[in-house]
C-alpha cells in the first residue's frame, strides 16, 4: 500500500507562488526570476506545471479571491447606490462632490471616474442599470425576450402584425 505524504513547497517555490500571484501579475518567467531560479522563462514553465505549486496557488486564490456571496453583495451596494452619499449641500444652496463623506460611509468603491476640474468636478458612480440587470439575470428574473412593446389595439392590428405578435408570445412561452 503506498503512502502519501503531503509534499510542502520549498522556500523558492513560495516566494515563486507569492511572486507569482502579487508584483508579477501571473507572470510565470518573472516570477521565477524575482525567487531566484537561475532559468527563469523554464523555471516558470515547469512550476506552473508542478501539482505542488499548482496547489499552492489554487489554495492562495481561494484564500484571497472574492467568493460568489460578495460578488452579489458588491453589486447590490451598486445597485442601491445614491448620490447623496457624494454630495454637500450648504446653506446656500450650492451643492460640492464630498468625497470625505462618501469615504465616511464606505461608498468610494462605488465610484467609477472622477474628474476634478475647476469650475466644475464631476464623478461618475458605476452602473446602476448594469448592476440591476446583472442581478436580475443571476435570480432568474430577466430573460431575452423579443420586444413585444406596442401602443396599438389588437383590434387595430394588420393580420401580419397579429401573425408576429403570436409568434412572439409562443417563443417567449418556450423560454
Amino acid at each position: 500500500m503506498a503512502v502519501y505524504r503531503k509534499q510542502r513547497l520549498s522556500v523558492r517555490q513560495a516566494r515563486f507562488v507569492l511572486y507569482y500571484l502579487g508584483e508579477c501579475g501571473g507572470n510565470a518567467t518573472e516570477a521565477a526570476q524575482r525567487a531566484g531560479y537561475p532559468h527563469p522563462s523554464t523555471a516558470g514553465y515547469r512550476l506552473l506545471r508542478s501539482a505542488v505549486v499548482r496547489a499552492a496557488i489554487e489554495r492562495k486564490l481561494r484564500d484571497c479571491a472574492m467568493g460568489a456571496e460578495e460578488v452579489l453583495h458588491r453589486v447590490t451596494e451598486i445597485a442601491r447606490s445614491d448620490m447623496e452619499d457624494f454630495l454637500h449641500f450648504d446653506d446656500g444652496g450650492v451643492v460640492r462632490i464630498d468625497l470625505y463623506k462618501a469615504r465616511e460611509r464606505g461608498k468610494t468603491h462605488l465610484i467609477e471616474e472622477v474628474h476634478l476640474t475647476t469650475p466644475s468636478p464631476r464623478i461618475k458612480l458605476a452602473s446602476k442599470q448594469w448592476a440591476l440587470d446583472f442581478l436580475g439575470r443571476c435570480h432568474g428574473l430577466t430573460r431575452d425576450l423579443p420586444a413585444m412593446v406596442t401602443s396599438k389595439d389588437p383590434t387595430e392590428m394588420d393580420d401580419e402584425q397579429l401573425e408576429q405578435t403570436r409568434e412572439a408570445l409562443r417563443l417567449s412561452a418556450r423560454r
